[in-house]
C-alpha cells in the first residue's frame, strides 16, 4: 500500500504511482478510440448517421453507478475489516510482551519469555506469509528452532501449529509451578485471541463476493461505454471522445478500485500495508528480548556476554544500523537528496521553449505581419499587429496572438494544463481574386483547454479549440512540437512543427462555397474535416537597454479537403511579422 501525504489540489490531477490509472489505461484508450472512430463516422455520413435517444443510456448509467456504488461499498468494508484485525493483532502481540513478564521468576522463566516472544514472531509472519501466499514455512524459519521447525513444518496451518507450541510452553510453566491459574488464564486469552484474529482474516481472504454480481457489473460497464459515443455524438460532436473517455476512466476506475479493495490481503498498491505492520511488531518484540539480555548481563556483572539476539536475518541490517548510530547524519543526507532531486529536475527544462516565440522578458510594442489576403490566396496582405509578449505571476500570459492561464502543473512544472485563447484573423472577399463577391469572413477566437509539456528534448503543445465567437462554430485540435535552435546572449531562435485537425465546421466557413456564391469560375463547394501541416522559426534578438526585436517565418502546408476548394490558388501559404518591443 502506498502512503504519502495529502496532495494538493492542482497535484491531484497529475498524481500517477498509487493511482487507478496504470490498470485502466488500455481500456479508457480502447473506448476513446471507438468514440473518435464514431464520431469520424457521425461526420462522414451526416444525416446518414443513426440518431439514438439519450433517455436509456441516463437511466442505464444512473443504475450502474449506484450498483458500482454498492459494491464498492461492500469492498471498502472487507478491506477497513482486515485493517482492524491487523491494528488488533498489533495491539495483543504488545499486551502479550507486555504481560509475559509475569514468567520472568528464575533464569528458567526468563527463558521461556524470550521462548514466547520468538513463537510470537514466527506466528505473524508465517500469518502474513498465509495471508499473502507465499511459503509459510521458510517465512517463519528465522525465528524457530531447529526442532521447532520440523515440528510445524509439516501442518497444514503453520500459524496454529505455532500457537499449539505458545500454549504448550504455557502449560510447561504451569506444571512446574511458575504460573498460576490466574496468569496462565491471562496469557492464554491472548493466544486465544490471536486464533480468532487468525480466523477472521482467512474469512475474509478465501470468502469473495459473488462472483456473478461482480461479473455483471464489469460487462454492463464496458457495454455502456462503448456504446455511449452512439447516443451523444449528436449532441456533443467533436467532444464525443473526451466525454467518453471521463465516464471510461470514471465507471472503468471503480471497477478495478474494487477489485483491488475486495483482496485487502493482496500486494497491489492499494492493498494493506501487511509486510509493514508486521516489520512494526517485530521491532516491537525485539526491543523486549534486548530488554531482557540487558538485564541479565547486568545482572551477572560479566561485560563478556553474547551479542543480543535478533528476530530474523536481514541483509540490508548494517546499513539500517548505520542510520540508527548516526541518526543526525543520515537525516540531514536523506533531507539534502530529496532538496536536490527538483532542482536537478528544473534545471534541464528548457525555458526558452516555454512558448513559440523565445521568451526574454515582458514586452509591449508594434510590428507588421504579412499574409495571405484570403483562404489560399496567393497574395499577400499586410497588417499593423501588436507586440506582447507578457507573463504575470507565472499564472497569466499573453504570448503574440494567444493569451491563456494555466490552472495546473506538475511539481517541476514540466507539465501544466491551462485555458488559452487564439486570434483567428478573418478576411475581406473583395481582396481575393477567387473570392469576388462571396461574404466576408469575420475574425474569431478560439477558445479552450490546452496542455504543455516540456521534455529534455523540446516541448509539446497540445489544445483543443472551439470557435467562441460563433463565426464558424468550429472546432480543430493543434499539436506543436518547439525546440530551441539558437541560444545565444542576445539573439534566440526556436525551431517549431505541428499539425492543425479542423472539423468540417471550420473548413467550410474558411474554404467553403456556399450555393448563392457560386458562380460558372466558382462551383459551389462544401469542405470536409482536414489536417493542415505547420513548420516554421520564431526569434527574438536583443539590441540593448530594454527593446527586442522579435520575428517569425511560418509556412502551412494545407490539408487535401483544404486545397480541394475552388478559392484556393496555392497550398503553400507564409506567416511572418517582424516588430520591436519595449520593457517598460
Amino acid at each position: 500500500m502506498i502512503v504519502r501525504p495529502r496532495p494538493r489540489m492542482r497535484e491531484l490531477f497529475f498524481i500517477w504511482k498509487g493511482s487507478i490509472i496504470p490498470l485502466i489505461l488500455p481500456q479508457v484508450l480502447f473506448v476513446t478510440v471507438v468514440a473518435a472512430m464514431v464520431t469520424g463516422a457521425a461526420e462522414f455520413l451526416g444525416p446518414r448517421f443513426p440518431d439514438f435517444a439519450t433517455g436509456p443510456f441516463t437511466f442505464l448509467g444512473l443504475s450502474l453507478s449506484l450498483f458500482l456504488g454498492f459494491r464498492n461499498n461492500a469492498c471498502y468494508d472487507r478491506w477497513w475489516e482486515a485493517r482492524k484485525h491487523y491494528g488488533n493483532l498489533l495491539v495483543v502481540m504488545r499486551c502479550l510482551a507486555r504481560d509475559s513478564a509475569l514468567l520472568v521468576t528464575d533464569d528458567a522463566g526468563r527463558e521461556e519469555r524470550q521462548t514466547l516472544l520468538r513463537l510470537a514472531t514466527a506466528f505473524i509472519l508465517a500469518l502474513t506469509a498465509r495471508l499473502r501466499d507465499r511459503p509459510i514455512a521458510a517465512a517463519a524459519a528465522p525465528q524457530l528452532t531447529a526442532a521447532e521447525h520440523a515440528a510445524v513444518a509439516t501442518s497444514h496451518n503453520v500459524p496454529d501449529a505455532i500457537l499449539r507450541l505458545m500454549t504448550a510452553l504455557l502449560c510447561d510453566a504451569r506444571q512446574a509451578g511458575r504460573l498460576d491459574s490466574v496468569t496462565y488464564c491471562a496469557l492464554a486469552e491472548h493466544i486465544n485471541q490471536l486464533t480468532a484474529i487468525q480466523g477472521a482474516c482467512e474469512r475474509i481472504r478465501h470468502t469473495a463476493l459473488p462472483f456473478a454480481y461482480t461479473l455483471l457489473l464489469h460487462r454492463t460497464a464496458h457495454i455502456f461505454c462503448f456504446l455511449l459515443p452512439f447516443g451523444v455524438v449528436h449532441s456533443l460532436g467533436y467532444a464525443t471522445p473526451l466525454l467518453t473517455a471521463l465516464v471510461a476512466y470514471t465507471f472503468f476506475g471503480l471497477d478495478a478500485l474494487g477489485d483491488e479493495l475486495e483482496e485487502p490481503f493482496g500486494t497491489a498498491q492499494n492493498d494493506l500495508p501487511l509486510d509493514a505492520i508486521t516489520r512494526t511488531i517485530e521491532i516491537d518484540l525485539a526491543r523486549r528480548l534486548r530488554a531482557d539480555v540487558s538485564f541479565m548481563r547486568d545482572a551477572s556483572g560479566s561485560g563478556n556476554q553474547s551479542p543480543p539476539p535478533t528476530l530474523r536475518s536481514d541483509p540490508d541490517q548494517s546499513t539500517r544500523t548505520a542510520m540508527l548510530r548516526h541518526p543526525a547524519r543520515s537525516a540531514l543526507g536523506a533531507l539534502a537528496l530529496a532538496a536536490s532531486l527538483p532542482a536537478l529536475a528544473t534545471d534541464r527544462i528548457d525555458h526558452q521553449t516555454e512558448s513559440a516565440v523565445p521568451h526574454v522578458r515582458n514586452l509591449y510594442g508594434f510590428g507588421v505581419g504579412v499574409m495571405p489576403a484570403t483562404s489560399g490566396s496567393d497574395q499577400l496582405r499586410t497588417r499593423v499587429l501588436p507586440i506582447i509578449q507578457a507573463s504575470y505571476g507565472d499564472r497569466f500570459y499573453i504570448n503574440a496572438l494567444r493569451a491563456g492561464v494555466w490552472l495546473l502543473d506538475s511539481d517541476d512544472k514540466r507539465l501544466r494544463f491551462g485555458l488559452s485563447a487564439d486570434a483567428r484573423f478573418g478576411w475581406k472577399a473583395e481582396d481575393g481574386r477567387r473570392t469576388k463577391g462571396m461574404e466576408d469572413r469575420d475574425f474569431a477566437v478560439d477558445v479552450g483547454p490546452t496542455l504543455r509539456w516540456q521534455t529534455d528534448y523540446g516541448t509539446l503543445n497540445a489544445q483543443w479549440g472551439f470557435d467562441a465567437t460563433s463565426a464558424s462554430n468550429g472546432q480543430n485540435v493543434q499539436l506543436q512540437f518547439v525546440r530551441a535552435l539558437v541560444r545565444g546572449q542576445g539573439l534566440r531562435v526556436n525551431g517549431l512543427v505541428g499539425a492543425t485537425w479542423n472539423n468540417r465546421k471550420m473548413n467550410h466557413y474558411y474554404f467553403g462555397v456556399a450555393p448563392a456564391e457560386a458562380t460558372p469560375d466558382r462551383p459551389a463547394y462544401t469542405a470536409s474535416s482536414g489536417t493542415q501541416l505547420q513548420a516554421g522559426v520564431n526569434g527574438a534578438w536583443s539590441t540593448g537597454g530594454n527593446g527586442s526585436v522579435l520575428f517569425r517565418l511560418t509556412i502551412t502546408r494545407l490539408g487535401g479537403a483544404q486545397a480541394d476548394s475552388p478559392i484556393v490558388e496555392t497550398r503553400i501559404q507564409p506567416l511572418a511579422y517582424a516588430g520591436y518591443g519595449w520593457n517598460f
